[in-house]
């Protein structure tokens, strides 16, 4: 007997089943191929490239500050940063800044009080501010620098102006009045 076609149709069947799994796999195979192209490309960039930058270095500003303290018989010296000044003599102070900071200011600590210098810029002709201190007793007073800008809305040491007792007078919050001449009342 014969078979009216089923044996070559069963037989033709197995073939494109057999050109459909051979084409499968092999885009499978070519897949896998690619994704280990890439992952080799890439391993391969990561550990052999090389990357340099220009070193920056940044800097702090600077700004120091030259306190000179004169009176009638000369300099006075400081001994561990503070001056020791006796009663009854003019003593005037000259502060003077220079540094890559724009301004500064300096605090002055008479009695443990503190008081704060007008902003003093470290370019010329800006960079120097002088005034006087007297005293009715001895008093040591220290000099510290602070670059910037003082949060203080008023100062307690103006230039150029002269000041008697002004670590007792002057304290925060205090009402200050100046004669004529420029002498705290």
């Amino acid at each position: 007997m014969k078979d009216c076609g089923g044996e070559a149709e069963k037989k033709e069947k197995s073939v494109l089943s057999d050109k459909a799994f051979l084409q499968s796999v092999s885009v499978s195979v070519f897949g896998i191929v690619i994704c280990m192209i890439s992952l080799c490309s890439a391993s391969w960039a990561w550990f052999s490239t090389s990357l340099s930058s220009p070193s920056n270095n940044i800097q702090a500003a600077t700004c120091e500050i030259t306190v000179t303290v004169k009176e009638e018989r000369g300099e006075v010296n400081a001994i561990d940063g503070k001056y020791a000044l006796m009663s009854g003599c003019d003593y005037l102070v000259t502060i003077k800044a220079e540094g890559s900071a724009k301004q500064t200011y300096c605090i002055l600590v008479i009695d443990g009080n503190k008081y704060y210098t007008e902003q003093i810029y470290t370019a010329e002709p800006d960079n120097e501010i002088s005034f006087i201190l007297r005293f009715d007793e001895e008093k040591t007073v220290e000099v510290i620098n602070r670059w910037g800008i003082s949060s203080r809305s008023e100062r307690d040491i103006y230039d150029g102006k002269e000041y008697l007792n002004m670590a007792e007078v002057a304290q925060e919050g205090a009402e200050v009045e100046e004669n004529e001449q420029g002498v705290i009342n």
